[in-house]
């Protein structure tokens, strides 16, 4: 499958992304996930897809990203209990705050974003739907690893998907 650079098709309910994280469609289980310490890909096969594909109409891959506020609190409570580790002799000022959460979780989805611009149009399949979950690891691991296990995951969910499909 081959998409234009930078168009991507969403999806945006929320009732879309239970359905790729149950991977179930028409009964049968026709899902996968691969998990990275930067995200993890859940992909799912789209319901009537299957026919769609047989009779030869082209269904386009869709895509969704998320990271839980959850995720971004929890790095950044690591980040200030290390802080505070350091500065344990200071006295410090308890201001009540957790941290900057939405700065660092759409910092997180927009490096996501990107690196799934460059890698789905080679590596994504019609009729499948994926969502990527960030996890705490996305911002502090290197951008071409984080290209380079998305390539990866990629493989593991279709050769999983492939696999439970034939049985």
């Amino acid at each position: 499958m081959s998409l234009p650079p930078g168009k991507l098709s969403i999806i945006k309910q929320r009732r879309e992304f239970l359905a790729v994280k149950s991977g179930s469609s028409q009964g049968k289980t026709q899902g996968s996930s691969w998990g990275t310490p930067g995200f993890l890909l859940q992909a799912c096969v789209r319901e009537g897809q299957i026919e769609d594909k047989a009779e030869g109409t082209k269904a386009e891959a869709r895509f969704g990203i998320t990271v839980t506020n959850n995720t971004v609190r929890r790095m950044i409570t690591q980040i200030q209990k290390g802080q505070q580790a350091k500065n344990k002799d200071k006295s410090s000022n308890a201001d009540g705050k957790r941290g900057p959460v939405s700065v660092m979780r759409n910092k997180m989805r927009r490096r996501l974003k990107e690196a799934l611009r460059q890698i789905a149009p080679n590596a994504a399949q019609p009729g499948i739907d994926y969502v990527i979950i960030g996890r705490q690891a996305c911002l502090s691991i290197d951008y071409a690893d984080l290209l380079k296990d998305l390539e990866k995951s990629f493989k593991k969910v279709h050769r999983r998907i492939i696999s439970s499909g034939t049985d």
